[in-house]
């Protein structure tokens, strides 16, 4: 069963790093708490502590399993006061004992009916599998903060007992019969006045325990630690932002977040050096701001319901002064809905991959009614890449894709009410010089392919730049998820070539190579070389595709082959136009290694370190480095000669003069080439 834990009037005091611990000692003690019966030992056998000064606020004590400790005679001020064994009355009559936070594990006897005084407690903690018998009717038990009882804990008390249980807390009103509210086990309960608290506040093993915090009005909850496995959190009591509590992820903080019900919190801080993920459906209705850090969604959702703000976000008719409020620094990884109020803005939600922004959004043309906004942003491609049958010379971009979806009452389905606008990057490899050619896509799930929304010369297209290889596109739509980037072979959408490799079969060479895209592909010319200077065509392969958005796959043998060769590939368009892929070396003699060359990581900036990870190097000979923008220009050629080992792991250096965007990694060892992408930012 949760419990859910209702965060309170009082500040509950961290458990200070300057305290210091006792612990009950197995030597020695006459069983009084003032008795001589304490040690600094966390298993009780260490030597005995002087007691004398030891009980003040500053100092903490344990009592440890199998111990029991009676209540001093005298007045008692301490700190924390964790009870794993036993703790029962004096023999006579005790004054009064106050007690910061009380953590119960074990056995808190106050049985007998004639001993009187006070017991004070500011925060009440009575883990699973706690028992607390209270049959004093001269006693007074006081709870004045946090108030939990675990599920499987126990509470005995007696009738004429009742009336000495009380505090400003609710404590009084659980043992109350005819207040049914509070009566359920496992909730911690409070008055309504609320302070800022710290999830570290709480004592470690009430934080290890399966329970809900929940928050009160205006409280704001910090947390700035890892997240307990078995936590979760409620806002509040109501539906209403404004009623509920706000929570902060400061710097420390990461885990998964958990929340206990739908109810909305109402102010969101992230400023956190890591990530948190979600661990269910996550509503707010105040304001979020992001500042550092990622939320990632974990497949649940991240909504903000009307009313509801985010931080620095612009909402404007024009893409140029229009912004989400997010950042590459902070935004978030997943699925996000928000309800916007009547407006002709565009409005964006800040979405991304969790290192880079990509927001998207809507304009709403009618603005007659409030909308409700729902993007996913996917760094992967669609999986399908099909077009309508009347687009030709164009292709779909196979790098990512936005859902997009809209609700609301201007969303008819028959009128185009909304327009929609997606960001790109360098990574999104569109030219923003060649508009004309720009689409924007939207998948049709009825007719199973991509139809053009819109583009540079047709249609009610816009195109707003923001520097830096970023900006927007928007067009108007009628349906709405999937939308991504169109273009033609002057944007490099896709990759064409994603396999190129040649391999000895007997006294043969098998040559294969597979293409992702086709955009007015003529033929390939197989060309070979025994010194890498003088080529000759072996082989002429017509195009199978010429404009295609599936993979193709391609093969030829060289049935008489050189005892060593290299080998390249020529693709040529239709307007005579080529690009060359290779070269790739081929020995006859039989290699049992497998090749792979791999980047880490493949996508990066100029701060980070790389490196190069060779596995499966034939020795002896020449390992080729070559690197190609997307254009299919040579950036980086180099050679590693002959190599003496198998496998290499070493630094690779970017030029300092390449601009962001996406790069061909070739590298090659003996028989085999390895192709690869990485993205630099």
């Amino acid at each position: 069963m949760k419990r859910a834990y209702l965060i309170l009037l009082t500040l509950l005091l961290p458990m200070v790093s300057w305290a210091t611990e006792y612990y009950t000692a197995n030597s020695k003690g006459g069983g009084n708490f003032a008795d001589e019966i304490w040690t600094t030992s966390a298993d009780g056998s260490g030597s005995l502590a002087d007691t004398t000064g030891i009980f003040n606020t500053s100092n903490n004590f344990t009592i440890l399993s199998g111990h029991s400790v009676s209540c001093p005679s005298k007045e008692l001020d301490i700190g924390d006061l964790t009870v794993k064994g036993t703790l029962t009355e004096f023999i006579v009559s005790l004054n009064d004992i106050n007690i910061q936070n009380l953590v119960i594990e074990g056995t808190i006897n106050f049985a007998s009916s004639l001993i009187d005084g006070n017991f004070n407690v500011v925060n009440y903690f009575a883990l699973d599998g706690s028992n607390v018998i209270f049959a004093n009717n001269l006693m007074n038990y006081n709870v004045s903060g946090y108030f939990y009882i675990g599920t499987t804990s126990t509470f005995n008390y007696s009738n004429s007992a009742e009336n000495k249980i009380s505090g400003n807390g609710r404590f009084d009103e659980y043992v109350n019969p005819l207040v049914t509210v509070i009566s359920d086990k496992g909730v911690v309960y409070a008055n309504d006045q609320v302070v800022s608290t710290n999830l570290s506040d709480f004592p470690t093993d009430f934080l290890n325990e399966e329970a809900t915090i929940q928050l009160n009005k205006d409280h704001t909850l910090t947390i700035d630690q890892a997240i307990g496995s078995d936590l979760s959190f409620s806002a509040g009591f109501t539906t209403s932002p404004g009623n509920n509590g706000s929570i902060t992820f400061s710097t420390n903080a990461s885990g998964t977040f958990k929340t206990a019900d739908t109810n909305p919190f109402n102010d969101i801080v992230v400023n956190t050096n890591t990530s948190v993920t979600l661990g269910g459906d996550f509503y707010m209705g105040g304001e979020l701001t992001l500042t550092n850090g990622v939320i990632n969604g974990g497949g649940n959702r991240f909504v903000i319901n009307s009313g509801g703000s985010i931080n620095s976000a612009t909402y404007s008719t024009s893409l140029g002064s229009i912004a989400s409020g997010g950042s590459d620094a902070s935004h978030i990884n997943g699925q996000m809905s928000m309800t916007f109020a009547t407006t002709g803005n565009y409005t964006l939600l800040p979405v991304g991959d969790g290192t880079n922004l990509r927001e998207a959004g809507v304009q709403n043309l009618a603005a007659t009614a409030a909308h409700t906004l729902t993007v996913t942003y996917n760094n992967t491609s669609h999986g399908t890449s099909t077009l309508d049958p009347g687009l030709n010379e164009v292709e779909v971009s196979n790098v990512e894709y936005w859902d997009i979806n809209v609700s609301g009452t201007d969303q008819t389905g028959f009128t185009e009410n909304f327009k929609v606008v997606i960001s790109y990057n360098s990574s999104s490899l569109i030219d923003e010089t060649k508009s004309g050619t720009l689409h924007l896509f939207h998948y049709s799930s009825g007719d199973s392919h991509w139809d053009s929304e819109a583009d540079g010369t047709h249609g009610d297209f816009t195109i707003q730049s923001s520097g830096g290889g970023k900006g927007f596109i928007s067009a108007q739509t009628l349906t709405f998820s999937p939308f991504t980037f169109g273009g033609g072979s002057d944007h490099d959408l896709s990759v064409a070539l994603s396999n190129f490799s040649a391999s000895p079969n007997n006294k043969q060479v098998d040559i294969s190579w597979s293409t992702a895209t086709e955009i007015n592909n003529s033929h390939f010319d197989i060309e070979r070389s025994s010194d890498q200077k003088s080529w000759e065509v072996i082989e002429r392969v017509d195009a199978k595709g010429g404009n295609s958005s599936v993979s193709i796959d391609y093969e030829f043998t060289d049935e008489r082959p050189l005892q060593n060769a290299y080998y390249r590939l020529v693709q040529y368009d239709l307007d005579g136009t080529s690009e060359t892929f290779g070269p790739i070396q081929v020995s006859l003699i039989s290699m049992a290694n497998e090749f792979k060359a791999e980047l880490h990581p493949n996508v990066f900036d100029r701060s980070q370190a790389i490196k190069l990870a060779l596995e499966g190097l034939t020795k002896g000979s020449d390992i080729l480095i070559q690197v190609y923008d997307h254009h299919g220009n040579l950036v980086v050629d180099q050679i590693i000669e002959q190599t003496s080992e198998e496998n290499i792991l070493q630094e690779f250096k970017i030029p300092g003069h390449l601009p962001a965007g996406m790069y061909h990694l070739n590298v090659s060892s003996g028989v085999k080439i390895s192709r690869s992408k990485f993205v630099l930012h």
